[in-house]
């Protein structure tokens, strides 16, 4: 297998198994537990976006089950805890800067919308496209692309419409908070890794290379000190790892699985999905939040 067609699979992989059960009206039979809620978005306004995969317990089975109904993208206050549905069957939530837009995917397309979920509008009409975010200047974004023989991190203007391709063979994009630059998931000499693009010159800073499992979804900490990702582990589960802005100082945040951080906006804090696959516990395959420093943690979202 390439090292793109590797890429495109790995940087679209998760997502779309969110967006594949979210668009299709008969989801598949699965041996293992499939997650309620992943993919959060944390804003400036302490509201949390995430995605809402459509499985739940079904009450007299006590099975997992489907429904397409519950698919979409939901918003929780960290202040009252209240949650409620703003786009229905769209997934990968990112906020602007100030928590009053969101842009995130829907058909392979993207769209964006207020902070209630109203005055949605198209971004995107060819191709196949995800995992959105917003630069720091509210106006351009960086997402990942697949189109004919370009693939890769597109950036674009949301006014103009006008786009590059600005990373070939990569994906999974997060600006830094200058703006200046771009952490993704790509490849070199066939390594999967994390790496740091500068847009001005084109370079590429490798801050962390797996040479044993996978790694995915890197974020980068609003003061631009830390950046956590997710890293594949040996009991075939993911658990969410630190490391500092330069790749150094490496260590494993979660005990009890861990995928798609979310910093806080004071970088305090992160909110991700607890993950197990193998287990049926309600602590599971749901969103929790947990204190960088402390390791104290909550849960913020339940299964139903």
């Amino acid at each position: 297998m390439s090292a793109l067609r590797q890429t495109l699979l790995w940087c679209l992989a998760t997502v779309l198994a969110a967006a594949w059960s979210c668009s299709n009206p008969v989801a598949e039979s699965h041996p293992l537990r499939q997650s309620y809620h992943d993919l959060p978005a944390w804003s400036s306004r302490d509201i949390v976006a995430y995605v809402a995969t459509g499985y739940y317990v079904d009450e007299d089975t006590g099975e997992q089950s489907y429904s397409p109904d519950r698919c979409g993208i939901w918003a929780i206050s960290l202040e009252n805890r209240i949650a409620h549905r703003l786009v229905r069957y769209a997934v990968s939530p990112s906020w602007t800067a100030d928590g009053l837009r969101l842009t995130y995917e829907l058909g392979y397309q993207i769209w964006t919308c207020e902070a209630d979920g109203s005055s949605r509008r198209q971004l995107s009409f060819d191709g196949r496209n995800g995992l959105p975010d917003w630069h720091p200047d509210g106006r351009t974004l960086a997402w990942t692309r697949s189109c004919g023989d370009e693939r890769g991190v597109w950036v674009g203007d949301a006014e103009t419409g006008e786009s590059y391709l600005a990373i070939p063979v990569g994906g999974q994009s997060d600006w830094w908070p200058d703006g200046e630059s771009i952490v993704y998931v790509g490849w070199r000499d066939g390594v999967q890794g994390v790496f740091r693009r500068n847009l001005s010159d084109g370079s590429d800073t490798a801050l962390y290379l797996e040479r044993e499992t996978t790694c995915g979804f890197p974020k980068v900490s609003p003061q631009g000190t830390l950046i956590a990702f997710s890293r594949g582990d040996s009991e075939g589960n993911t658990q969410i790892w630190i490391m500092d802005a330069d790749g150094s100082n490496l260590r494993c945040f979660t005990s009890r699985g861990g995928n798609w951080p979310s910093w806080s906006p004071d970088g305090s804090k992160l909110v991700y999905t607890r993950t197990n696959h193998r287990s049926d516990h309600p602590a599971f395959g749901v969103l929790w939040v947990s204190d960088v420093v402390s390791g104290e943690s909550y849960q913020l979202t339940y299964e139903q």
